[in-house]
């Protein structure tokens, strides 16, 4: 049985096909490269500050070490040694990198 407003999966093609319950990162580059084979798929970030040049907002410490692909504790080195400014949010912070916060003041 499936709760309400989860995700399931489906064979028809027109109706959009979205994975059940908690999923790692990786499961939803399967379903978009499932959904649309044409996109091109850009590889990981070589850095904190690349990922952060990129995104249009500022990103949670967990969210930048999972796209990264590492632990919370090497995400946060990697964004100070890259000089990203740190916005406290409850337990966590929202990182940017010092240019885009000058443009947004």
């Amino acid at each position: 049985m499936v709760a309400a407003g989860a995700w399931s999966r489906c064979s028809s093609p027109s109706t959009p096909t979205r994975p059940a319950g908690f999923q790692p990162a990786q499961a939803y580059e399967v379903a978009v490269a499932n959904l649309a084979p044409n996109l091109p798929r850009r590889e990981p970030p070589a850095s904190a500050a690349e990922l952060l040049a990129w995104a249009p907002v500022p990103l949670a410490t967990q969210e930048i070490a999972v796209v990264m692909g590492v632990e919370r504790a090497e995400a946060e080195a990697s964004l100070r040694a890259a000089g990203a400014l740190a916005e406290p949010a409850g337990s966590d912070r929202f990182w940017s990198l010092a240019a885009a916060h000058s443009r947004a003041a």
